[in-house]
């Protein structure tokens, strides 16, 4: 690995709005009402996280502020540690089309290494034997490959072992999350990242557009699989493990609208971990833009394909949610915070949104949060 120039870092500024776009097909697996979120058997050197597209930057983001307590992260079209640096006009072109040019692994490890250093995240040397999964689809004109090209050298380059890093890039999708589920739209139809309705000539007009498409790839198990290792083969989800939670009392001020944070989360919660008895691992699953469950329900976390999974290997899966937001904080398309909408902090273990999924990791592993 490149050793690391450590640099000054001045603040910067904080530009609204974004445009990344996802969502999941309909599935019929619906979470029900639970208005707490409940403390498991949680083996601590067992949590994980994944998302996807601006789920991905989260991810990212999550893994490297905390990375004592994540031990794995999945990444499906995200990028590299504070990329936007606080504008969204470079998340959106550097960021996401690698335009004009690609992210700076170099210059983005640097910062992170400053940001260590003044104490708001964790040591990076944490991360060198955590397991990554980095996908990108061939035919994904929304978050370029160079861009996760750009992430895959910031990992391997400065801080993870490149023997515990997998780097997908030959399944033939757009931009999406791929699954071997016949109730996904066609693998080769494409969505706008803008608006919720399909590209021209790519399916039919009153088509749902979901974002995640049948590429006979499994993409829930991969990550899982390459974080844990070999897992057993996957069984069917029982509906009365999925519960819904209240996300308010895990959000500063009990004001998730303020944050662009839903009402409410999502836990999928294994059959041999209700008890409490059994001794179960934790993987936190990020949602993408346009897909939160006040959109479009349980497509995501019921149809992405963690749960069956997850109830075959004990493992719980948490499903924080985001919402749109208009006017402030301005997050028209309901996205995670990886470029600066939330506060200036956004990316350091005091942002909103990742404190508030800390809390909710905090709450399942009975840890009594510091906040």
């Amino acid at each position: 690995m490149h050793s690391i120039t450590v640099r000054s870092l001045r603040p910067v500024s904080i530009f609204s709005g974004l445009v990344l776009a996802l969502l999941l097909a309909t599935h019929p697996l619906s979470a029900q009402e639970d208005p707490s979120l409940g403390t498991y058997a949680i083996e601590p050197s067992a949590v994980s996280v994944s998302g996807i597209s601006s789920g991905g930057f989260m991810a990212v983001q999550l893994h490297v502020a905390f990375s004592e307590r994540f031990m794995g992260v999945g990444v499906v079209a995200g990028g590299p540690y504070y990329c936007a640096q606080g504008n969204v006009l470079r998340a959106t072109s550097i960021c996401m089309s690698a335009l004009p040019v690609a992210p700076d692994p170099s210059l983005l490890a640097n910062i992170t290494t400053v940001v260590a250093d003044s104490g708001d995240i964790d040591d990076p040397a944490n991360m060198e034997n955590d397991q990554v999964y980095l996908f990108t689809g061939l035919q994904d004109t929304v978050v370029h490959k160079p861009v996760m090209t750009a992430l895959r050298a910031y990992y391997s380059d400065y801080f993870v072992d490149p023997g515990h890093i997998t780097f997908v890039d030959t399944i033939d999708a757009p931009h999406s999350f791929v699954t071997d589920n016949d109730g996904s739209q066609q693998c080769h139809q494409r969505c706008s990242p803008i608006l919720d309705e399909c590209v021209p000539n790519q399916c039919e007009p009153n088509d749902l557009c979901s974002f995640v498409n049948d590429c006979d790839y499994d993409t829930a198990e991969a990550i899982l699989s390459h974080i844990y290792g070999e897992l057993a083969p996957r069984t069917e989800a029982v509906a009365a493990n999925l519960l819904t939670f209240d996300q308010a009392g895990f959000v500063r001020n009990n004001d998730p609208g303020r944050y662009s944070m839903a009402e409410t989360g999502h836990v999928y919660v294994p059959t041999a971990c209700q008890s409490g008895e059994t001794e179960c691992r934790l993987h936190v699953a990020l949602h993408g833009c346009l897909q939160s469950s006040n959109r479009i329900g349980d497509s995501f976390y019921s149809g992405a394909g963690y749960n069956e999974w997850a109830e075959a290997n004990d493992i719980v899966v948490l499903y924080p949610q985001v919402v749109r937001s208009e006017l402030v904080p301005f997050n028209p398309q309901g996205c995670w915070d990886w470029w600066g909408y939330s506060g200036v902090y956004y990316y350091r273990q005091q942002g909103p949104q990742m404190a508030a999924i800390d809390a909710m990791v905090d709450r399942l592993m009975g840890v009594e949060s510091s906040d």
